[in-house]
């Protein structure tokens, strides 16, 4: 009977192992820049760019859910010309609303993953907010925080099969 079971579970191993993406199969981890640029025209004003810091939340947020799930980035200085590289800017950060009839942000950002120089795929994606839960005593940057993160985890999901012109987030 035990014999039965150590099979069974064998095969359902093998069945977890050859499912994974090859992300995880490569056993390389994919490289991000710790410190992301914003897209050129990208329309960001100069406070956001300064003050919210999103050029590194965002790649902090995926680097810990691509870890969730089992896919490993590694946050470096400068993008190596081989291996797998995620290329990531952000391209815009909309805000709309006032304090009478509430407040939107939101972050829209592109990327492309690449592979010995060769596209795997590319996305763009955008999260919106409202602040969540007394979020007009929230400041901006609590509002754009909110959305890198929520993008690090859409980031991270697509990580796992990378497809081309994906849209990703809501």
């Amino acid at each position: 009977m035990r014999s039965i079971q150590r099979v069974g579970f064998g095969i359902a191993v093998c069945a977890v192992l050859c499912a994974l993406p090859g992300a995880v199969m490569a056993g390389e981890s994919i490289k991000v820049l710790r410190s992301l640029g914003f897209a050129e025209g990208a329309f960001v004003r100069p406070a956001i760019k300064s003050e919210c810091n999103l050029e590194e939340r965002l790649p902090e947020s995926i680097q810990a859910y691509a870890r969730k799930n089992g896919i490993e980035v590694e946050l470096v200085d400068t993008l190596p010309g081989s291996g797998r590289v995620l290329e990531l800017e952000i391209s815009d950060a909309i805000e709309t609303g006032n304090a009478w009839t509430g407040r939107q942000k939101g972050l829209v950002i592109q990327g492309r993953l690449v592979e010995d120089g060769a596209a795997v795929g590319n996305f763009r994606g955008r999260r919106m907010t409202t602040g969540g839960l007394f979020g007009g005593y929230k400041g901006t940057c609590s509002f754009f925080g909110r959305c890198a993160k929520t993008l690090g985890h859409d980031v991270a999901d697509w990580l796992k099969s990378p497809g081309k012109n994906s849209s990703i987030g809501g």
